[in-house]
């Protein structure tokens, strides 16, 4: 596999991924999806991460000069990501998320709305629906900014940086976390490779290869226990962004139901078309356990599912109308079908 420049640059100083995670206040699998390209380096980490290597940021992301000059000018690829989206709540923790220059553009005049909900599409798999009234500021900050609001260390940047925008990437990490017991399928569906960086990069892999990675130097023997510790809660990460319908309440109490077993198609309002009241007065989710959970939109700060999960639920959806459209075109009609 080709060496990214952040590795080349990494073994040149004789530096283990350990050791540069340490330094730049990451954990080792969050330092291997920066330098497997799984993952973007966050601009609060870049300048660090440039430091400690002693290279400038450009070098560390391998950019071409047409890219560098659009980043100075802000004429940036819609779909390119552009930094992030901090918003505060009256009561409860403040969500932080990464966008694109799209969802920047859109998010720019959604904001000065007065609907009741506005809605972000982040770039780590999350389309959060969010209650205006529930907000005291929100703070839109771009990759040159080194804090993400004027409460930056408390903040949780569970959901910052840039995962892969290939349509397959969330369906494998749901795949591996949800069916190990078939590894080899999805590995023959998806290609052993791509799996393979996959499972690394979210910390699927770490108790396997521990021991390798201590012998190759890129983990220290000392650091054994908490590398594994730091790969599990990375694990966990993943599967709330993959399999988790997650609320916050006015109150700031969090909860998660299931994504998997739900029927995603009932929050299509949360791509800002209609309103969640339209299909009634609470907003139902399925949790574990067979159990349901309705929640007044009246009382969320805000509510955020799978994009990737929900895409394929609207496609199916919509397979399925079409499927129906398509025998309703083809049955005789009446006239046509009666006998002379």
């Amino acid at each position: 596999m080709t060496q990214t420049p952040l590795k080349q640059r990494r073994q040149e100083l004789d530096l283990t991924q350990v050791e540069v995670a340490k330094a730049i206040g990451v954990s080792q699998p969050t330092y291997q999806n920066y330098e497997a390209g799984t993952m973007a380096v966050p601009e609060a980490k870049l300048k660090r991460l440039a430091k400690v290597l002693r290279v400038t940021k450009d070098e560390i992301l391998g950019r071409p000069k047409a890219v560098s000059e659009a980043l100075e000018s802000r004429e940036l690829p819609d779909d390119m990501y552009w930094g992030e989206i901090t918003i505060h709540f009256r009561v409860g923790a403040a969500l932080v998320l990464s966008i694109s220059y799209q969802e920047y553009k859109r998010l720019f005049t959604q904001l000065q709305d007065d609907g009741k909900f506005f809605h972000v599409t982040a770039l780590s798999n999350q389309l959060v629906a969010v209650r205006r009234a529930a907000v005291t500021d929100v703070y839109l900050a771009d990759d040159g900014s080194d804090t993400f609001g004027p409460e930056h260390d408390s903040y949780d940047t569970d959901a910052v940086g840039m995962w892969p925008s290939t349509p397959d990437y969330w369906h494998i990490v749901e795949e591996l976390l949800t069916e190990l017991d078939v590894r080899e399928e999805i590995e023959a569906r998806y290609g052993k490779d791509a799996v393979t960086e996959i499972a690394r990069g979210i910390g699927l892999d770490m108790p396997n290869d521990i021991d390798w990675l201590i012998e190759a130097g890129q983990v220290e023997p000392k650091d054994r226990e908490s590398t594994l510790a730091e790969a599990e809660r990375m694990l966990d990460k993943m599967r709330r962004l993959t399999t988790d319908v997650m609320w916050q309440l006015s109150d700031g109490k969090v909860r998660y139901g299931s994504a998997r077993d739900g029927d995603l198609g009932r929050y299509w309002w949360m791509e800002g078309v209609g309103d969640p009241q339209d299909q009634g007065p609470m907003i139902v989710v399925d949790v574990e356990d067979a159990q349901m959970a309705f929640v007044n939109p009246d009382e969320l700060n805000y509510i955020s599912i799978p994009e990737h999960r929900y895409r394929a639920t609207m496609e199916e959806e919509m397979g399925s109308i079409a499927d129906l459209a398509d025998d309703e075109a083809a049955k005789p009609s009446r006239k046509r079908s009666r006998k002379r």
